[in-house]
């Protein structure tokens, strides 16, 4: 479980666990399209953090709860509300 280590200094091991145990937390929508978004409304944001998500909405919500200080509940409530608005 991810309790606030940067995610790069996980390794990809871990974040092939963390993915894997996570039940439909994958994104459903056009990644190249949200990631866009997100690089632009989460500018503390980079490019290779996003792709070391794997994509998982749960990993990227506690990328921005590391980044912002907003809590992972609320971020992930907010990828998936968003993820509605995209194309799939």
């Amino acid at each position: 479980m991810y309790y606030g280590t940067p995610l790069r200094k996980m390794g990809a091991n871990a974040f092939r666990n963390i993915a894997s145990g996570s039940v439909s937390r994958n994104i459903t929508c056009e990644w190249q399209a949200l990631r866009e978004q997100l690089l632009q409304q989460w500018q503390k944001l980079s490019y290779s953090e996003l792709e070391d998500t794997f994509h998982n909405r749960h990993l990227i919500a506690e990328l921005i709860h590391h980044k912002y200080g907003i809590s992972t509940e609320m971020a992930e409530n907010y990828l998936y509300n968003f993820e509605r608005t995209l194309p799939t």
